[in-house]
Order: C-alpha cells, then sequence, then structure tokens
C-alpha cells in the first residue's frame, strides 16, 4: 500500500492512470450507473399514494399524470416483489405526499405493469 502511496506522489502516473482506469470501469459497471429499466421521468405532486393489506403493490397518482400507450394510465404502481426497495420508495412517496413536495419519479413509458397501471421504476 505504501508503494501504491508513492507511486501516485512519485510520478507513477501508470499505476495512477491503471488504477482511475479501474475505478471507473467498476462504477459504471454498478447497479445504480447501469441501470436502463426506465425510459421516461415526471416530476409532480402526489394526489393518492394506495396501499392494501392483502398485497404489497404500491399504487400512486400524479395531479397529471403521463400517457403509456396501451396503459391505463389511472396510477402508477411498484410491484409486490421490489423487496426492500419497495419500503424505501413506499417511504420517499409517504414523506412527499404529506409534506406536500413535489417528487421526481423514473417510469417505463412504453410498457405497463401489473394490472396496466404505469411501472414504476426510481422515487425521488
Amino acid at each position: 500500500m505504501i508503494d501504491l502511496v508513492r507511486s501516485f506522489r512519485g510520478g507513477g502516473a501508470r499505476v495512477g492512470s491503471a488504477l482511475c482506469a479501474l475505478a471507473f470501469t467498476a462504477l459504471a459497471a454498478s447497479p445504480a450507473a447501469a441501470d436502463n429499466s426506465y425510459n421516461a421521468n415526471i416530476y409532480g405532486h402526489l394526489t393518492t399514494v394506495l396501499t392494501y393489506t392483502g398485497d404489497t403493490t404500491i399504487l400512486f397518482s400524479f395531479d397529471k399524470m403521463p400517457t403509456v400507450p396501451n396503459c391505463t394510465g389511472r396510477y402508477f404502481v411498484i410491484p409486490a416483489d421490489q423487496g426492500l426497495a419497495r419500503q424505501q420508495e413506499l417511504s420517499r412517496l409517504l414523506t412527499a405526499y404529506t409534506t406536500h413536495e413535489f417528487i421526481n419519479i423514473g417510469y417505463d413509458g412504453q410498457t405497463c405493469g401489473p394490472g396496466g397501471d404505469i411501472l414504476v421504476y426510481r422515487v425521488g
């Protein structure tokens, strides 16, 4: 490790460049950077957040909903199979709803989710 630090200080440009390239590659390969699941964003004010006791699906809507071909467009949907991310998204939604803040949603603008609603991939 000491040799690595010395190479940065002592003009070890090749080692430094290689490490920078390696760090960039690792960052580019991370799930957050490589997630191309959604292709549209909307920034709006939440009017409805719905959860149900018999299902863990989350439905919510904005005052102005986007149109997606072949979707009902009544609600955005976060499917039940989202796991921990679902809990984080629900927390963000409820906070924005309670505080009347605007929120940014990443969604699929080409295909529908469960029940014909607009499939959400990112909240906040």
